[in-house]
């Protein structure tokens, strides 16, 4: 197919998806299936491909990029190369990057190289720490610099884009799309037998905390003693069961499997689909990990999260009392912020409180397809 005169709406790792394949759908309604295409920069090409699968759409066109290794600036730069390359070939009407990968960074300056307008999809998130996350809070600034307009979550984001001398009228408080995902997600059928064996056989009375791990910064000695401290806190809290799917990059894999894969109440899982993470999440007492999502859809939930990071750009669910930063390698910070979390969950009374529209009501994508329109016509 042509992806000339199109908007195009871009990912390359599973988060992209999650977030840009709800705004994809909205703007192929809005602007008119032939004036929209998906694209992939193949950054990670499996779990893009699994991703699609869970929301039965298609990629109009992915790059092949050719790189030996998970080297950042070999990455970034066939990311650069390879889209400058499709934007000079097809000249897009405009490009939708999201967050702050680096697909999104090396793909918005590509543009900006070529005179293609830059829409930011989840703009203005800021930890205030270069190395916190890393890279992706010099990822995310960059794109500010670039974009010809920033849809921001939250009031925070969008403080924080004018702070930074970014003109208001370019600027849109949407929510998060990432909470349209999650919505949806949330409606599907549980497919993954796996996931039903667990809750089958566990007890009724269980509460399940849901851990996830795959930060760089936390790599080493960080995801170490972060194993060792949840070790202490399910010996001390048998009725606790945790469910751990290993990530991609393999990142705790040792660490986990070392202090976690011998206690009957660590469930370690090969990676999951974003609709069984959903239902896990949807059953957990509550949650401890890294990701940035995460904290998006646990404070929808209104169940409590453990930020293991040193820093969040994620504020609003800290702010809102439902979710403690940690730092992982502090093993007295993080043991006080699993005990929190613990006495929340499972204080008399206790009960979820289900759509806080922290980050979004399930309703951004719509909001910014309509915005796209406006800005093109």
């Amino acid at each position: 197919m042509s992806l000339e005169n199109k908007v195009w709406i871009l990912v390359g790792t599973r988060p992209e998806v999650i977030k840009q394949v709800p705004l994809f759908l909205a703007c192929r309604e809005v602007l008119g299936q032939d004036k929209v295409a998906l694209i992939s920069t193949g950054q990670h090409k499996q779990l893009v491909s699994q991703a699609l699968e869970q929301f039965s759409v298609k990629l109009d066109y992915e790059l092949e990029l050719f790189r030996t290794g998970s080297d950042l600036s070999e990455l970034s730069s066939a990311v650069l190369l390879k889209v400058s390359q499709l934007i000079q070939k097809e000249r897009p009407h405009a490009l939708v990057v999201q967050g702050d990968t680096a697909s999104g960074a090396a793909s918005a300056f590509a543009a900006f190289q070529n005179r293609v307008p830059v829409f930011h999809n989840e703009a203005g998130l800021r930890s205030f720490d270069n190395q916190n996350p890393f890279p992706e809070e010099v990822n995310r600034r960059w794109i500010s610099v670039l974009a010809d307009h920033h849809f921001a979550p939250t009031e925070v984001g969008q403080s924080n884009l004018l702070r930074e001398n970014i003109s208001a009228d370019k600027i849109d408080v949407v929510g998060n799309t990432g909470i349209d995902a999650f919505f949806f997600a949330r409606e599907q059928e549980l497919k993954e037998e796996c996931v039903k064996s667990i809750f089958r056989r566990l007890p009724s009375d269980a509460k399940i905390i849901f851990l996830t791990a795959h930060r760089r910064e936390n790599a080493g000695s960080s995801f170490e003693e972060w194993a060792q401290t949840l070790a202490m806190f399910l010996e001390k809290h048998p009725d606790v069961h945790a469910i751990c799917p290993m990530h991609p990059n393999h990142l705790a894999k040792v660490p986990w499997e070392k202090h976690l894969a011998g206690m009957p109440q660590a469930i370690l899982l090969k990676p999951l689909d974003y609709i069984s993470t959903s239902h896990i999440l949807a059953r957990s007492a509550f949650v401890v990990t890294d990701s940035g999502g995460l904290q998006e859809e646990s404070a929808t939930l209104g169940i409590p999260a453990v930020v293991c990071r040193r820093t969040t750009e994620r504020t609003e669910g800290v702010k809102a009392g439902l979710a403690r930063l940690a730092d992982p390698a502090d093993r007295d910070e993080l043991l006080g912020a699993l005990e929190w979390a613990y006495k929340l969950a499972v204080a008399p009374g206790f009960k979820p409180t289900k759509n806080q529209f922290i980050y979004g009501d399930g309703k951004s994508s719509y909001r910014i397809a309509k915005k796209i329109k406006e800005l093109l016509n």
